[in-house]
């Protein structure tokens, strides 16, 4: 793993000296692997405590909740890491994340009228976005840590958030016996861990060159902003459609939220490895746009490269494992239940190994601000899934499911591959 983290160390920058990749990459992997061992212990708790139905609704609030947040949100995390012209100042992302919140709050409520959900589901997609609030709030924080690869500070974020939304979240589902208490938990502890950490953090690190804090309202530099990010923003929901498209078709399946329970319990398993290549693929963002910017493209293609092979040999891992430990695993883990669908499991891992390869891709595109040609990219694979999931599920069911997943992720690794070649020509 070491001479897979080597870098070309001639490329210098005018900013300040950037901390050592492999420190940025050994923080963000522990507090990333910290992160989903509670977010995954929140859901092992709603499967032994709870009956799949529960779990269903927790993963219906979700799946509601999640691609709002992913298209508002714009993803100006990227933007700010990879803005290394300082283009725009903290204020001016702040003031366009508040109104993102406060918009993203809206759209929910309505897609919440229109469906017409029960008071449950209502009070659970309620509380949902209330956590993505804050949680959205954090991540623009992550954003300004992260320009200045101040990683050790947001891993120290994600492991304290992590293991405080655990604890409130059994607290809650203990004091309440129920799903919304629970679900409570985790909003209030991904609110005060913004307040007494990830607030004073960023003021800290701007208080060293006298930048204010506060949201700025020039509405010509965020309608610019807008411009800019719009395309991340429609890339993410996208990319959060094509994760939740089998989720609707399941709930909308005879034994909905019973096998939706199953299903998101299954593809948290994938999870693990997808924080692996996230931790990577966050520790050199900003090293891949410098070496973009400067025309550097061998240290582009080198690191990107050799980050590949990473998701390469995490992918092969996590097929191998649930080849062999599938059953007994999801047994230990969950319940009986559970494990009858252990071959399921095992073709979403083919898929999650084809997803760490092309989220590599992905890094590197969004390093060289290739932003637009990623809208049509997610566009056919949403189209791609959603026509895998109608042909399928009906018949399959969460084999279907599985298989959906497999077609977007092959179809998403193809399209990115020829994206991220014409950005090298291009730069040549």
């Amino acid at each position: 793993m070491a001479q897979v983290l080597e870098i070309d160390q001639s490329s210098k920058s005018a900013s300040p000296a950037p901390r050592s990749l492999r420190r940025n990459f050994s923080w963000t992997l522990v507090s990333n692997l910290i992160y989903a061992a509670c977010q995954w212990g929140i859901l092992v708790v709603l499967t032994k405590w709870t009956s799949p139905d529960v779990v269903g609704r927790f993963t219906l609030g979700m799946a509601i909740a999640a691609p709002v947040y992913m298209f508002t949100n714009l993803n100006l995390r990227s933007v700010q890491a990879t803005d290394a012209r300082h283009e725009y100042q903290f204020g001016d992302y702040l003031g366009l994340r508040l109104v993102a919140i406060l918009t993203a709050l809206l759209i929910i409520a309505a897609i919440v009228i229109v469906r017409g959900d029960g008071a449950e589901i209502i009070g659970v997609v309620f509380l949902v976005s209330s956590a993505k609030a804050w949680e959205s709030l954090s991540d623009l924080y992550y954003g300004q840590l992260q320009q200045h690869e101040r990683m050790e500070q947001i891993a120290q974020s994600l492991m304290l958030k992590g293991v405080l939304a655990l604890l409130c979240f059994i607290a809650g589902l203990l004091l309440t016996g129920d799903l919304l208490g629970g679900v409570a938990g985790i909003a209030t502890a991904q609110a005060i861990v913004w307040f007494i950490w990830d607030r004073c953090n960023v003021r800290n690190l701007l208080a060293e060159d006298a930048t204010s804090t506060g949201p700025k309202w020039h509405w010509h530099t965020l309608a610019k902003l807008v411009h800019l990010s719009l395309p991340l923003g429609i890339v993410m929901l996208l990319i959060s459609l094509s994760d939740n498209i089998p989720r609707y078709f399941i709930e909308a399946s005879p034994r909905g939220e019973y096998e939706l329970g199953i299903f998101g319990a299954l593809v948290y398993l994938m999870v693990a490895g997808m924080m692996l290549v996230n931790a990577l693929g966050e520790s050199s963002v900003a090293r891949l746009a410098r070496f973009y910017a400067a025309g550097d493209l061998t240290a582009y293609r080198q690191l990107i490269l050799k980050l590949t092979l990473v998701g390469a040999a995490l992918g092969a891992t996590a097929v191998l494992g649930a080849w062999l430990l599938g059953r007994p695993v999801l047994t230990l883990l969950y319940r009986p239940e559970y494990a009858e669908y252990s071959d399921v499991l095992l073709l979403l891992a083919v898929a999650a190994a084809i997803g760490c390869v092309q989220a590599f891709l992905s890094y590197g595109l969004g390093a060289a601000r290739y932003y637009r040609i990623q809208v049509p990219i997610f566009a056919l694979v949403c189209l791609a899934i959603a026509g895998a999931s109608a042909a399928w599920i009906p018949s399959h069911g969460l084999h279907g499911a599985a298989y959906a997943m497999i077609v977007g992720a092959g179809v998403r690794l193809v399209l990115t591959l020829l994206a991220i070649s014409h950005a090298m020509q291009k730069k040549s």
